[in-house]
């Protein structure tokens, strides 16, 4: 197995595992760790990249930026193959404990595979050994590198960004939006746009050296990831403009939504069930709504 093809080292404890739509980062030390777990779909490969990485060793523990199902779908199946411990914010958890979500999460990465070529069913287990992150908290790694737990709603309201200290190498979720194949960034501001945009301008305070989303690409070097985070706030206030200059012309909700998906999102990096597509743009043009409105 060529393991140059299935990781690249980014710094002297952190790998970035090669996914198509959704890389993974795993972080060593004395215990060594994963943010997030993309879709069931990718789970057996995951696995194996993670085994030939760790050399006989295992994965202590997954950090989960949030719940949402593309970034929760292979946690079952790690779970059982490295009895791994999971932590999040405390909605996440809570989530993540009810079975109503659990078989919605399974639901949309049946769907995925769908999209893939896949007839496979998901189903999606209780999960075990889950904890609870807030703002503030350490995670220590080795005697040198430890995680700060930093909240980040907005995108949605459990929604945590994990940074590498001291490295300061930022895992900011889907905080930070998505790169996509025309270079434009999507925002993602689905549970509450005003914070998101605090959640944003807390991001680029912290003067990251590395920059490592869930979706596409990372990136290098601190003005870099600055000017990633700037045309991300940039493209947050543009899209909520176009919004509400379309629900002050009259428009409907579920218009302004099918005007977003045509116009805005004509080249996704990530690939996903409609469903997810239609849930997400409703929640954005929603979030913006909300704004117009006497409080």
């Amino acid at each position: 197995m060529n393991l140059n093809k299935l990781y690249t080292k980014l710094s002297e404890n952190l790998f970035v595992l090669h996914e198509k739509m959704f890389p993974l980062y795993l972080i060593t030390g004395k215990e060594n760790f994963l943010i997030d777990t993309s879709i069931s779909a990718l789970q057996e490969n995951i696995y194996k990249k993670i085994k030939s990485l760790l050399s006989g060793r295992s994965l202590d523990h997954i950090l989960l930026t949030h719940s949402h199902y593309d970034h929760t779908g292979a946690l079952p199946f790690l779970q059982e193959k490295f009895n791994v411990s999971i932590s999040g914010s405390k909605r996440t958890i809570e989530l993540l404990q009810k079975e109503d979500v659990r078989v919605f999460i399974a639901d949309m990465n049946t769907r995925f595979n769908n999209v893939l070529g896949i007839s496979e069913k998901i189903e999606f287990p209780e999960l075990k050994k889950l904890h609870i992150l807030k703002e503030g908290d350490r995670i220590d790694i080795d005697e040198n590198r430890y995680f700060e737990v930093i909240t980040s709603p907005g995108h949605t309201k459990c929604s945590l960004s994990f940074l590498l200290m001291p490295d300061k190498i930022l895992f900011p979720g889907d905080a930070a939006g998505v790169l996509e194949k025309n270079n434009k960034i999507k925002p993602l501001f689905l549970s509450d746009y005003s914070s998101y945009v605090i959640s944003l301008k807390k991001l680029i305070k912290i003067e990251a050296e590395m920059l490592c989303p869930p979706h596409n690409k990372y990136i290098i070097g601190k003005e870099k990831v600055r000017d990633h985070l700037m045309q991300a706030l940039e493209s947050t206030i543009d899209l909520k403009d176009k919004i509400i200059r379309s629900l002050e012309s009259g428009a409907g909700i579920e218009d302004v939504s099918e005007s977003i998906l045509e116009k805005e999102f004509p080249l996704p990096v990530v690939e996903g069930p409609k469903k997810a597509f239609n849930i997400n743009l409703n929640s954005m043009v929603r979030a913006v709504d909300k704004l117009t409105k006497p409080s």
